[in-house]
């Protein structure tokens, strides 16, 4: 199954990967000097890049779980479009550890997607309305969108060995300013469908104490009568899916995959 999934990794995907970066890193840079330009100077921008900083990073860790969610719960391998984006997470779940073996551009790139737009907006913005409120946003969208480049990233921090994870990085994952591993080891006990946030896992808490994702995926199979996590028993074989509730259940036999 781990060659299948792995196959799956084409030179056609990497060299997207690499252009997606380099208009990531482009549009990034000139959202930045557009802000700085329109906020008139460093010290003015200040307040407002502080606060959009730490806004960022509850956003970020909220995309990145949904994202993470969506891909995990629903669609396969073979679907049409997400398919391509799909296997890696089928693959993460059969061996945690094949993450660690990709470099910044096989983990970073599908996550440079989805934000595109917005920072692409960041840096074409002129203040129409309110100063502060625009400059606001505009800081928020800059740095959302570099923490949610950064979320796959961060993640595979969180699965590399202490020794192997730079001194800066244990650093900030002890802090929890960015995902530490114990917090991620509870997603990787089947069935798979917890602390899906990925950033920083500040969000994890908040969103399970009122049962987000378990709403979400009850009111998705009531609409479309799909069941969540189907595939990705499929492929592990570490749950099933309990054809009357739709619930996934742990199979006697399964364990953490591990570290």
């Amino acid at each position: 199954k781990l060659d299948v999934l792995a196959s799956g990794y084409t030179p056609t995907k990497r060299r997207i990967e690499i252009i997606v970066l380099i208009l990531f890193t482009i549009s990034w840079i000139a959202a930045a000097i557009n802000i700085r330009t329109v906020a008139d100077g460093f010290t003015q921008n200040l307040g407002s890049s502080l606060v959009g900083f730490i806004i960022s990073m509850f956003i970020a860790d909220f995309l990145g779980g949904v994202v993470h969610w969506a891909c995990d719960t629903w669609g396969s391998p073979n679907s049409k479009v997400f398919g391509v984006f799909i296997r890696s997470f089928r693959e993460h779940h059969l061996d945690p550890q094949a993450m660690t073996k990709h470099d910044f551009v096989e983990v970073s790139a599908d996550s440079c997607i989805i934000p595109m737009p917005f920072l692409v907006l960041a840096a074409i913005w002129r203040i129409q309305f309110s100063f502060q409120i625009e400059l606001l946003l505009m800081n928020v969208a800059l740095w959302t969108t570099f923490f949610v480049m950064m979320t796959n990233q961060v993640h595979k921090w969180a699965h590399l060995s202490t020794n192997k994870r730079p001194l800066v990085v244990r650093i900030l994952q002890s802090m929890r300013l960015i995902l530490h591993p114990q917090v991620h080891n509870k997603h990787h006990r089947p069935p798979f469908d917890k602390n899906y946030c990925i950033f920083n896992g500040w969000m994890n808490p908040i969103l399970a104490s009122f049962g987000f994702w378990r709403k979400v995926e009850r009111s998705i199979t009531k609409l479309c009568g799909v069941l969540p996590r189907a595939d990705d028993a499929d492929w592990t074989g570490r749950f099933e899916i309990d054809p009357v509730t739709g619930e996934s259940v742990k199979r006697k036999s399964a364990r953490p995959t591990g570290y």
